[in-house]
């Protein structure tokens, strides 16, 4: 039983919607609401960070070790989060959830990582209280689109990534779709309205 006073929020997004730095700006102004927030690293940085890539393992077991990690973590945080005494709100942040990982995969993979590791999809749904989809420049701004050391895609495949995160969450009952703006301090005042009046 999660206690009432946790809630677990997902901040996703395809390439370039901002997700880092809005993450940020979060943490700090829930904080300063005197929230306890945690907030979970984006696991396929970590891994690669590590020397654990797709180049040099292959597509199912990177995706495998990604999801593995991230699932333990998660039961890290929620352990720590369920041990909070009092009622003071804890906002769990995750910079992408499971499913995330699902989408670089094509329906047989996804089956038989289903089947290997034991992943009840419908259950992980209700693992988060809300799932925020940030989208990305890619879809209408694509002028303002950028690459990084690990944000390898073209426009098209930043697109077309941004599409299926929208297929694989939309099942959630708590799903918001987040648009661009050129004012990003807009984006981020719609991200803390959403969260402050969904969770809190």
């Amino acid at each position: 039983m999660i206690p009432k006073n946790v809630k677990r929020v997902v901040i996703t997004g395809g390439p370039c919607a901002g997700k880092t730095t809005a993450i940020e700006n979060i943490r700090t102004y829930f904080e300063e609401k005197k929230s306890r927030v945690i907030f979970v690293n984006e696991v396929p940085t970590e891994i690669m960070k590590m020397g654990i890539t797709l180049a040099k393992y292959g597509k199912l077991p990177f995706q495998k070790a990604i999801i593995d990690l991230q699932r333990k973590k998660e039961q890290v945080i929620m352990d720590a989060a369920c041990s909070v005494e009092g009622e003071q709100e804890v906002l769990i942040i995750y910079d992408r959830g499971i499913l995330d990982h699902f989408i670089y995969l094509n329906d047989k993979e996804q089956k038989l990582i289903e089947e290997e590791m034991g992943i009840d999809r419908q259950q992980l749904y209700g693992n988060y209280d809300l799932i925020i989809h940030m989208l990305s420049v890619a879809s209408k701004m694509p002028e303002l689109y950028e690459n990084s050391e690990f944000r390898l895609e073209a426009v098209p495949e930043a697109k077309e990534i941004d599409n299926k995160i929208g297929n694989i969450w939309k099942q959630h009952s708590n799903y918001i779709q987040i648009d661009c703006e050129r004012n990003f301090e807009d984006k981020i005042q719609k991200l803390i309205n959403i969260i402050s009046s969904k969770t809190l």
